[in-house]
């Protein structure tokens, strides 16, 4: 039986750490990165959360409190976003909850 995921885009106290070291566990046990890769998502994640704009939304997944994934849509120009920084544990990665950040994400970034 698949646990409940809920799905937020409020940054709380808290968030972008529990970020930061989802990208630490994930990207050093799936692909070897050491802690020195961290300043590279600690300093942009830092900086997203501390300046929030209408067009940039961080979507975050919990599972029994926990925060389990990630996705963060950024505009680069009025007429593009990107989406970035999607660490997702693989129990979760096939889960309705992406295709809700999918949707929203079009309808967010269309002009």
């Amino acid at each position: 039986m698949k646990k409940h995921i809920n799905v937020r885009h409020d940054i709380r106290p808290g968030d972008t750490e529990a970020v930061i070291r989802l990208h630490q566990v994930l990207y050093g046990n799936e692909f070897g990165f050491d802690d020195s890769f961290l300043d590279d998502v600690s300093e942009p994640l830092q900086q997203f959360a501390a300046s929030p704009a209408s067009r940039n939304r961080l979507w975050l997944a919990e599972q029994d409190g926990e925060i389990v994934g990630c996705i963060a849509v950024v505009e680069h120009s009025p007429m593009v976003a990107k989406a970035e920084r999607f660490p997702i544990e693989l129990s979760c990665s096939i889960h309705p909850w992406m295709k809700a950040y999918v949707a929203s994400s079009i309808t967010r970034t269309s002009p």
